[in-house]
């Protein structure tokens, strides 16, 4: 009988390897699940401005019609297409019709999709580098440099012009592009939209709560993430009062956050709404206080002592 529960012994122990032993080579069965948050769930979730934007996503060459306008808007739009009569001296504002697709053989025996436009006066061709097939498949255009579709500034302008908006960003811009000063957080209205630059297909142009008028260039998500961090919609504007949500900060405090400056006393908070997240964060404590030195890539420099600015070099 001693046996026998010996060996029942061995056998369930090789029986626990085993299962073990499967749980782990497979990588699912024996990983602990990973759930998260509920603040990272509301984090994750799509914000109003996203949902506003959801639709305006490039089309693929795939789908565009004969006939679809572009605008060049940049003069190195000259180095990447090839007309088959000269170009004017000044390119930027031609409007482009697009015409199909053509092929051409490579140095490497391949293929390579063109892609054919139409000026007034011009066949206009733009080489992609890809394979037929591919290129009506993954191209859109955003993919070609130096021209916006017009067709994605106009469901731009459907969305926006005649909205009120509050800016997210004081980097704003007179009509010719130049960088002007201006506020975070205060109340704008969409006056235009307008075929933007060799970086940022669109320009938004607005007027502030004084009449004063200004613009922001806008990128645009897509699929190959060309944009996701830089200057799109939720990051330029908000459909909201943002000062709803921070009902304790004084008006005094607010009009210094709005023009992207920092006094001493103010709060983390309302430091990081002013000027943003820092690049690098130091944390310790002196004699009786805990401090924190928050760096920027612009070289300022904020100190804080038991969460309150006390220093800073901006």
């Amino acid at each position: 009988m001693r046996f026998s529960f010996y060996r029942l012994g061995l056998w369930s122990l090789m029986l626990i390897w085993i299962v073990s032993s499967l749980s782990c080579s497979t990588g699912i069965e024996g990983t602990k699940t990973i759930k998260m948050t509920r603040a990272e769930k509301r984090e994750n979730r799509p914000t109003p401005e996203d949902l506003l934007m959801a639709d305006l996503v490039p089309q693929h060459l795939a789908d565009w019609n004969i006939g679809k306008t572009f605008t060049i808007v940049d003069e190195k739009a000259r180095l990447v297409l090839s007309p088959e009569m000269p170009m004017p001296d000044s390119v930027s504002g031609i409007k482009l019709r697009y015409a199909g697709v053509e092929s051409r053989p490579t140095p490497d025996g391949k293929e390579e999709t063109l892609i054919l436009f139409f000026d007034v006066r011009n066949a206009i061709r733009y080489a992609t580098g890809r394979a037929p097939g591919i290129a009506t498949e993954s191209i859109s255009a955003v993919d070609i440099p130096m021209i916006v579709d017009d067709d994605l500034v106009e469901s731009a302008a459907k969305l926006l012009v005649g909205k009120n908006l509050w800016t997210r960003t004081a980097l704003w811009y007179d009509n010719e592009g130049n960088p002007i000063e201006g506020r975070k957080y205060v109340p704008v209205s969409v006056s235009a939209v307008r075929p933007g630059n060799a970086f940022f297909p669109f320009i938004i142009d607005f007027y502030d709560e004084n009449g004063n008028a200004a613009s922001l260039f806008m990128n645009i998500k897509n699929e190959a993430g060309i944009g996701a961090e830089s200057r799109t919609f939720p990051a330029l504007f908000s459909l909201a009062d943002p000062k709803i949500s921070y009902p304790t900060i004084s008006p005094e405090v607010w009009e210094l956050i709005t023009k992207g400056e920092v006094r001493i006393g103010m709060t983390k908070e309302e430091c990081k709404l002013s000027l943003g997240n820092p690049s690098e964060v130091d944390a310790g404590h002196n004699w009786n206080n805990l401090v924190d030195i928050w760096k920027y890539k612009d070289g300022t420099f904020l100190y804080f002592e038991d969460g309150r600015l006390s220093n800073f070099r901006h």
